[in-house]
């Protein structure tokens, strides 16, 4: 991806992960304050839930036993340390 607001930053790994998760939170944004639980790959959505542990076991009884689980914030909590 190019940058053009800022062409003279170069795409760094941290640049694509914080896009990445931008994008997952845009996605998964219907499920704020709850856990999402995705296939191995991140293909696909398994379940959500605000309880990790019953979604935990509901992607278990699916046939996954390594499933991803990502915990969408209440708000977009975009902020400077």
């Amino acid at each position: 991806m190019i940058n053009t607001i800022y062409p003279n930053i170069k795409e760094t790994k941290m640049n694509k992960r914080r896009e990445y998760r931008d994008d997952l939170y845009q996605v998964y944004a219907r499920y704020k304050n709850e856990w999402v639980a995705l296939t191995p790959d991140e293909s696909k959505l398994l379940g959500h839930s605000p309880d990790l542990t019953l979604l935990a076991k509901k992607a278990k009884g699916q046939g996954y036993d390594h499933p991803r689980f990502i915990h969408i914030p209440p708000a977009d909590l975009n902020f400077a340390l």
